[in-house]
């Protein structure tokens, strides 16, 4: 299962368009991957807690707006270095997962504030 415009649209509401949307918390929507997330350019702030979220995937279209990025209480035990290039993101919030392995953080090198525990 991944995430759809469906799900964003339900967060946002449906008098938001997604090509202006700064800013999504998606809290308690069961998900395993991301997707859908090319539809939103301008998004700076990206909140996911307890989705089901399986693995970090499909960020690329928000390399370059993404400043900060919240990944809590998800089933996640790997952020591979392929799919977390990420290299305008100041702060990462990333606690509470099932996490063993975050040697791909190398592709954010702005990180100025990184919850992890």
């Amino acid at each position: 299962m991944r995430l759809t415009r469906k799900d964003i649209t339900e967060a946002v509401g449906t008098d938001v368009s997604l090509a202006d949307l700064t800013d999504l918390e998606l809290l308690f929507t069961s998900f395993e991957r991301l997707a859908e997330l090319d539809n939103t350019p301008r998004l700076n702030r990206l909140c996911l807690i307890d989705n089901g979220l399986q693995e970090i995937s499909h960020m690329e279209p928000l390399a370059l707006s993404l400043r900060s990025l919240t990944i809590c209480d998800q089933p996640l035990k790997v952020i591979a270095s392929n799919t977390f290039q990420l290299p305008n993101l100041e702060e990462l919030y990333i606690h509470r997962n099932q996490l063993c392995d975050v040697s791909g953080l190398t592709g954010c090198p702005k990180v100025r504030k990184l919850w992890l525990f």
